[in-house]
């Protein structure tokens, strides 16, 4: 099911992070230009509507990260869950069939990716943020020289 699941929506993740990012680095080379305009009316919904625009595609995009990663976790604590069982249980039949229950769920333990380039999982989102981080240092100090 994960599989299929990669198979359908993996490319669109991959957009979406990759969409997410451009507006993120848009928004922010957007403020970086603009130093020399004044705060009049259409400034001000400029802002409001790329503020918007960017928290909609972070908020998705954070959310199909979590919503993955939840799914991997909750995978492994069934199968820890399964060799507890295992070791709990007294009767020699149902304590195989926990064991190969165990082992099975190990072997197609959900993993998701995007597209195949990379798993999706809340380290995705500690180096989005940093490479964002790592840019947006890069481009403040340019745009002091």
């Amino acid at each position: 099911m994960v599989g299929a699941f990669n198979d359908i929506f993996g490319t669109m993740i991959f957009l979406t992070t990759v969409n997410t990012s451009f507006a993120l680095l848009n928004c922010l080379m957007w403020f970086f230009e603009r130093n020399s305009q004044g705060n009049d009316e259409d400034t001000v919904y400029r802002i409001l509507s790329i503020v918007l625009y960017v928290g909609i595609y972070l908020s998705f995009t954070i959310l199909i990260v979590l919503s993955c990663d939840a799914t991997v976790k909750q995978g492994k604590r069934f199968t820890e869950s399964c060799y507890a069982l295992h070791v709990k249980n007294s009767n020699h039949y149902v304590k195989e069939e926990f064991k190969s229950l165990a082992v099975i769920s190990e072997k197609i333990a959900p993993v998701f990716s995007a597209a195949g380039f990379y798993t999706i999982n809340q380290m995705f989102l500690s180096t989005l943020f940093t490479a964002l981080t790592s840019y947006a240092i890069v481009c403040i100090q340019f745009s002091t020289l």
